[in-house]
């Protein structure tokens, strides 16, 4: 409930303003951790020449599918991205909760594992 339209719009304006700013905090936060996984992987590179075919292969690779993205036609690409994700949507969407549940003990499950493997290899 709203006194007057002019609050109605200020508040409409001001989440809009905020919702934006979620979005540009999640880009910055990506370009940190893409940041910090590329002076990784320059580190690691340096430490393991055999590592640098792997790292042109996989910048080939990048420039390929960038190349590919670039001559696809963007909006019948994503016509059909949008198409596929509906139809997996609708049907996954009653197991929602369930897919989740499941996906979160199989998480745990591995970890167990892995721990109990790492804790028998020093007996």
């Amino acid at each position: 409930m709203f006194e007057s339209e002019e609050e109605k719009q200020t508040i409409y304006k001001s989440a809009d303003i905020k919702f934006n700013d979620i979005f540009k905090t999640i880009k910055k936060c990506a370009y940190a951790i893409l940041g910090v996984a590329l002076l990784f992987g320059i580190f690691e590179l340096f430490n393991d020449p055999n590592l640098l075919g792997y790292f042109i292969l996989g910048a080939l690779l990048a420039l390929i599918f960038f190349i590919i993205l670039f001559f696809v036609k963007k909006e019948k690409l994503k016509k059909k991205v949008v198409s596929k994700a509906e139809k997996i949507e609708e049907t996954i969407a009653p197991y929602g909760s369930l897919i989740y549940i499941s996906f979160l003990a199989l998480f745990v499950g591995i970890c167990i594992t892995l721990v109990s493997f790492n804790q028998n290899q020093f007996c």
